[in-house]
């Protein structure tokens, strides 16, 4: 017993007590620290640098720039050499400071990271089968149901109205061809 506390006071006090050396909030607190070294970091930076310069490779082979304006080349090239520059920087920088301490999400956050992945591959491997609009719906429904709209009337008007507009604005206004949808369902509507 210290000063009239007992045990069981105390040790609930102790509990309380934050521990600075853990703390997530503190600058001191490392990739080390949490078990994952520092090369860890580094190799993924180097990763994505070569990534970017392989980008840029490739767009070397594509039409820079055409009698209209910038060619098929023009985007990748830029897209890549940015990629490739952030990531030498970020390489630097890790080299001259320490790395921050990587954070797994906890699982709603995860879970979002998750469905929207999954999303995204969901419509690239749909898009050809379904046309764009139905994969697009299917995409922004589930998107917006799992990020928070428990409505179902709003995210049903919200994917219907961002599925057909962007169809719409891309195949009629900017001339892009959509993968239309199977057995011209929305032919009708010109999509």
């Amino acid at each position: 017993m210290v000063a009239g506390l007992s045990r069981g006071t105390l040790e609930s006090l102790a509990l309380n007590v934050p521990n600075p050396s853990k703390d997530p909030r503190s600058s001191t607190n490392t990739a080390a620290d949490d078990g994952v070294p520092g090369h860890a970091y580094r190799v993924l930076v180097l990763a994505f640098l070569v990534g970017g310069l392989l980008v840029c490779r490739t767009a070397i082979g594509l039409t820079y720039y055409t009698q209209m304006g910038p060619g098929p080349g023009f985007f990748p090239f830029w897209a890549g050499a940015l990629l490739s520059l952030f990531c030498l920087m970020l390489l630097i920088q890790s080299f001259r400071a320490q790395i921050p301490a990587f954070d797994i999400p906890e699982k709603g956050p995860m879970l979002k990271i998750v469905v929207t992945i999954a999303a995204i591959a969901g419509f690239g491997l749909f898009i050809e089968r379904l046309g764009f609009v139905l994969t697009m719906f299917g995409v922004l429904l589930a998107l917006l149901y799992v990020h928070g709209c428990r409505m179902l009337p709003t995210g049903l008007v919200v994917a219907l109205t961002g599925s057909l507009g962007v169809g719409f604005a891309f195949s009629r206004w900017l001339g892009v061809f959509l993968p239309p949808a199977p057995g011209a369902v929305l032919q009708f509507i010109g999509l």
